[in-house]
């Protein structure tokens, strides 16, 4: 923990804790306070570090999905560190909103969080462009859109009879 720099925030899956200098606070919280603590948190935040690890076959399994805690962490203007695994890679656009490293790669995240640190204007340009990808691509409105926009060019269930009500 000692390498990890002050101001970084790092997710620990499956527990759902904000882990770090000075932070011990479940991000999953029905108390508003709590909830509000942790936004402030986040747009204080030099990054969000959230490793998924992989197994032999690069794969994560079950333990990531969709990755919601990045698409948090982006709407507030924290950069995020992540894993290239499982979903990350939708959401997260490698040096354009935030940084992909390698899974099961603690050397690779130290050297993000270095390069983040010391790469000047780099936590700026990644901060705007993690809100501005947030708000162009999963607001639920946008989700909507691209929803509807499948289920608009499949088949109805039943066929086309179903669909009329015959």
């Amino acid at each position: 923990m000692d390498e990890v720099p002050i101001g970084c925030v790092i997710l620990h899956e499956p527990t759902g804790r904000i882990i770090g200098r000075g932070y011990n606070r479940r991000i999953v919280d029905r108390d508003p306070t709590a909830h509000a603590e942790v936004i402030a948190i986040l747009r204080r935040a030099m990054a969000l570090v959230h490793p998924t690890p992989v197994d032999a076959g690069g794969t994560a399994g079950a333990h990531e999905l969709f990755g919601l805690a990045l698409v948090e962490a982006m709407a507030c203007g924290c950069p995020v560190v992540a894993s290239r695994a499982a979903s990350l890679p939708e959401i997260v656009v490698d040096g354009e909103n935030g940084l992909l490293v390698a899974p099961n790669d603690p050397a690779a995240i130290a050297a993000a969080l270095r390069r983040l640190a010391g790469e000047p204007g780099l936590w700026e340009r990644l901060s705007a462009a993690a809100r501005r990808r947030v708000e162009e691509t999963f607001t639920w409105d946008r989700v909507a859109e691209r929803c509807l926009a499948a289920y608009g060019d499949a088949p109805p269930i039943g066929g086309e009879a179903a669909w009329r009500g015959e």
